[in-house]
Formats: C-alpha cells, structure tokens, sequence
C-alpha cells in the first residue's frame, strides 16, 4: 500500500505490524519505522503440513482512505481492525482497534481482505468462513471505528464451505465485489500435498470456484449509508 513517496506492509506476525518505508527517487526502499497495530496476525504456517493454512491467504489487507489521512490494516488472527493516522512524511499514529464481530473459533480467525468507500465512511470487511463473510464499519474523521450489525454471506447456498479470497470497491463505489479461490479447504494427500479434488455423485470434482460451476464472484449493490443489498452471483 503506497502513499507519496510511502510504502506500507504489513509484517502479519503473532504481535502484528506495519512497516513503513521511505521510497527513493531510484527505487530504493528505506525502513523507516514499525508501528505495532494493536492485533494479533495469523504467524507462520507449514503450507505442506497444513493445507487449510490456504484460508488465511488474502489481499487488500492495508486500505488507505483516498484523503490518505487514514491508514487502515487488518488483523486477521484475532479478527480486529486498526486504524492509524497518517502524518507528516506518512508517519503513522494508532488511533483505534476495534473486533470485527465475528468469533474466533480455532486457531486463528479468517478476517482477510478490506475496502473503504468515502462517499459514506464505510469499512467493507471479508472473512474467509462465513456465513457471515461481509461485515461492516464506520470511519469517523478521528479515525474511530465504530462496528455496525450488518453481516452478509458472499457464497451460493449449495456451496456453503466455499473460501473467499478478496474484496474490492468498483471505482464508481456503486458495487462491492467478493472473489473466492475453492469451494471448500482441501484436505492432505499421503505426501503431505493438498488434495484438490472431493467425490461428487461418485464423480471426482475439482474444489476450485468456477470449475466447472460458473458462480465464483458475489456481486452486492452500495444503497443508503453503505448497506449492501443481496448478492448475486453472475457467470465468472
């Protein structure tokens, strides 16, 4: 995530972070600073050990408002969100950490993926594991967030283990749009590989969206405030 002469990542470790580097005329980058956000990210995971790890995968974990006065970052261990002011030079100050509302039930949560629309101050939020994989947050001009109480699922109802993968606003801020990468976790081969296909009407069946099920983006209306109308699934 990149701001005038800024780049921001996120570290994602157990005590998560976000890195700021100053970003040279030539190219280089120069750490700056690490400001803790308050939450908790998912650590280290063995992919080949674990499979399922692949829920915690995401993008869009870092939004900066378009004024780039806020800087917003995703915690997804313990399903929080921090917001940070950015200052003189793109310093960052924290200013709130607020849960999404969704429980953590396992190991980790599966807050995943971020989009902000100006027009109403709304914080779109995906979690990996629905049902309820859409939640909502108000962004005040001090940079509190404020959780509201509505939730949305972004899976057809035949397909209700499908992981999502990403959000993002259309440019327009008319539509949100929620992109998914399988249809449910994988479980492990005897080598420790993931296994990529499940037996449908005993017929082996690719666990990837879209394959052969052309229903892997959830398309959701902005109305009033920011509420999302239903979903609709259009061929992928």
């Amino acid at each position: 995530m990149t701001t005038s002469g800024c780049l921001y990542v996120q570290t994602n470790e157990d005590q998560n972070s976000v890195i700021h580097f100053a970003r040279g005329e030539d190219g280089r980058l120069t750490e700056l600073e690490r400001r803790p956000t308050g939450g908790s990210g998912s650590g280290a995971f063995n992919y080949r050990a674990d499979p399922r790890a692949i829920i915690l995968e995401g993008a869009q974990r870092l939004v900066l408002t378009p004024d780039r006065g806020f800087l917003l970052a995703i915690n997804n261990r313990d399903n929080s969100v921090s917001s940070f002011r950015v200052g003189n030079e793109g310093k960052l100050t924290l200013l709130d950490v607020k849960p999404t509302g969704n429980a953590v039930t396992g190991l980790s949560g599966t807050a995943k993926s971020l989009a902000y629309a100006s027009s109403s101050g709304t914080l779109y939020i995906l979690h990996t594991i629905g049902p309820e994989h859409v939640r909502l947050m108000s962004l005040d001009s001090e940079g509190t967030l404020t959780p509201r109480p509505e939730t949305y699922t972004a899976v057809p109802p035949d397909k209700p283990g499908r992981i999502t993968t990403m959000l993002t606003l259309a440019p327009d801020q008319r539509f949100v749009l929620v992109g998914s990468s399988i249809d449910e976790a994988p479980t492990a081969n005897r080598d420790g590989s993931p296994n990529l296909f499940v037996e449908r009407n005993g017929k082996q069946h690719s666990i990837f969206s879209n394959d052969p099920d052309p229903d892997g983006l959830a398309v959701f209306s902005v109305e009033e405030h920011g509420a999302l109308a239903a979903t609709i699934h259009p061929l992928a």
